[in-house]
């Protein structure tokens, strides 16, 4: 514990005897002067003198913790923030817009966003507390093998023709707004899959032409499985799989391959790819520090 700062609290009661003998209009220059000198607030100052006995003798607010924001009209305006935020999570309608159009409507009271703001905290519908990640814990593994992580992403960098070979895609060309021509190389696509051993951090990739089935993911099981070279020493069959629910993951011929394995199949639940950071981390590692460089 902490000791009391001694000479701090002599300053707060020679303030307090000022403001006990103080005339009128003489409160507010001892109050200015003695927030400048401990760099507070005045709230926080009359809490403080409030330590040392001292009592300004104004009555507290009958309507204290009172409001006129209803909690349907904080649920309102927290939910219109939330309906135009983006799937990834960027806002595209900012609180004093939403409060504007809900006030024009008369379903909201004329009171300032930050008023508003902090009535949606109280009844938790902020966006901040509706976006908030829902609560997890890490896992621990007890060995090399043990645990491992299989993920299969579409490269985004450069794309395999059959007649003409390597090609990269350029960002001017391949984007959003120019679905066409994504259709075009669809079936050119380049498929990552990405192994991880949750022990170790240690990881293996490698590329398929197309799409993610379960013929290239049971051959890149293989590959993983088995002794590659004296760099890379990890091999072997791990005890537990950890993947999501994609087709080729939950498909009766790798489920098979598995159970004939003993390996232990966990798929992880849909549209919560953190379950297995490990791996997606080892993915964004091979895109931004391989493959940017060919």
């Amino acid at each position: 514990m902490s000791n009391p700062n001694l000479v701090k609290i002599d300053y707060l009661r020679e303030v307090a005897a000022k403001l006990t003998n103080a005339g009128f209009g003489e409160k507010g220059t001892i109050i200015k002067n003695a927030c400048e000198l401990l760099n507070i607030s005045r709230p926080q100052l009359y809490r403080e003198l409030e330590m040392v006995g001292f009592k300004s003798g104004r009555k507290q607010r009958s309507d204290k913790g009172k409001t006129c924001v209803s909690v349907e009209a904080a649920e309102l305006v927290g939910g219109m923030v939330i309906s135009a935020m983006s799937k990834t999570g960027k806002k595209r309608m900012p609180m004093n817009l939403a409060l504007e159009i809900a006030q024009d409507s008369g379903k909201a009271p004329k009171v300032s966003a930050s008023t508003m703001s902090r009535v949606m905290k109280q009844n938790f519908c902020h966006p901040t507390q509706l976006t908030a990640p829902t609560a997890h814990q890490q896992q621990r593994s007890e060995h090399p093998n043990h645990v491992w992580q299989i993920d299969a992403s579409v490269c985004v960098v450069f794309y395999l023709n059959k007649k003409s070979g390597m090609h990269v895609m350029d960002e001017r060309e391949f984007y959003k707004n120019k679905p066409a021509n994504l259709k075009k190389i669809e079936k050119d696509r380049v498929i990552r899959y990405v192994q991880t051993d949750h022990t170790s951090g240690s990881f293996y990739h490698e590329y398929f032409w197309r799409s993610e089935n379960v013929e290239n993911l049971t051959n890149f099981f293989f590959s993983c499985i088995q002794k590659r070279s004296f760099k890379e020493p990890m091999h072997g069959v791990p005890f537990v799989l950890y993947v999501d629910q994609g087709t080729a993951n939950t498909s009766g011929m790798f489920r098979n391959l598995l159970e004939r394995l003993n390996v232990e199949f966990i798929p992880h639940a849909t549209h919560n790819s953190r379950a297995k950071g490990q791996v997606e981390q080892a993915n964004n590692l091979i895109e931004t520090q391989f493959e940017s460089l060919l």
